[in-house]
């Protein structure tokens, strides 16, 4: 890359305008499917200012790339686990979601309300994509655990709007450099209070902040070879739970003057006893060549 092209890039990327290829391998630098992969002035944006288990309920349009996995038949839609939108095609999620589901839903924020509110502010209905086709990583197995990230292709565009948008995936330093520590943030509708009799899923959106902690604290904890391919995550009474695996674990990281969301994480497995202690989940990183293959126009 000339000196130039260098420069223009460099100013590109302080506008958000650019992704960040720096550093990285000559088979990710020059992938030719970057291009279809949002840049920092489209992903990653919340519709709020700044500001599960142990979480507390988000506000309105606050992750608008959080996705549901459905199974829609008949009259009847059921809810099966969460993903991220990551482009106006694709969703990711964890390999073991890929079961039944036909559908995926993008911008809910409360089950029960056909159309969500706060105080004179409302999202449009929640839209409904049909799954066209979904892409495990060959190398899953459920029985470890082992590179659970899956790849979902929707049927049709995604139409974007301020409550439905892609997060960022990870580039340049932070797929080289960037060791990812302190807090993240974990969104879902999964089992709220794990001491409630019913166990059911939460109505509205919630999220949480956890810790990132060793992977030694969850190699003890479940007594399986966790390796640098996933992160440990969470502490005792704050933690994700049932029906929030695929969902995302996700960093606000500043780009210039704004803020970015980057997708990190994908929630893959914990103990049966939510907030019991860490969990277990996808290292996205990891998982970037293995994305860009993937992914198609």
């Amino acid at each position: 890359m000339s000196f130039k092209i260098k420069w223009v890039c460099a100013v590109l990327l302080t506008l958000g305008l650019c992704r960040d290829i720096t550093g990285l391998d000559d088979q990710l630098k020059y992938h030719k499917n970057w291009k279809l992969l949002p840049g920092l002035s489209s992903c990653g944006k919340a519709d709020v200012n700044e500001r599960i288990v142990g979480g507390s309920s988000a506000k309105l349009g606050q992750y608008p790339w959080i996705a549901s996995l459905l199974i829609k038949y008949r009259r009847q839609t059921e809810f099966v686990c969460g993903g991220t939108l990551v482009n106006e095609n694709h969703v990711l999620t964890a390999a073991h979601c890929i079961t039944s589901a036909n559908f995926v839903r993008l911008g809910e924020h409360d089950w029960d309300t056909m159309i969500d509110c706060e105080g004179s502010r409302c999202a449009p209905v929640p839209a409904d994509y049909r799954i066209l086709n979904a892409v495990r990583h060959s190398g899953y197995r459920r029985s470890t655990h082992k590179h659970d990230i899956a790849l979902i292709k929707l049927e049709g565009r995604v139409a974007y709007h301020r409550f439905v948008q892609p997060i960022c995936l990870p580039q340049g330093r932070l797929l080289t450099s960037y060791r990812l520590n302190g807090t993240v943030t974990v969104a879902g509708w999964g089992i709220s209070d794990r001491y409630s009799a019913h166990r059911t899923y939460t109505p509205v959106l919630q999220h949480v902040d956890l810790p990132v902690v060793s992977l030694e604290q969850c190699r003890d904890i479940f007594r399986s070879p966790i390796d640098e391919h996933q992160y440990c995550v969470g502490k005792k009474n704050k933690d994700s739970c049932n029906g929030d695996s695929g969902g995302p674990m996700m960093k606000s990281l500043a780009n210039g003057r704004s803020r970015n969301y980057f997708l990190f994480g994908l929630v893959s497995y914990g103990l049966s006893d939510c907030g019991g202690g860490p969990a277990v989940y996808t290292n996205v990183p990891r998982y970037m060549k293995w994305i860009l293959d993937k992914i198609s126009c």
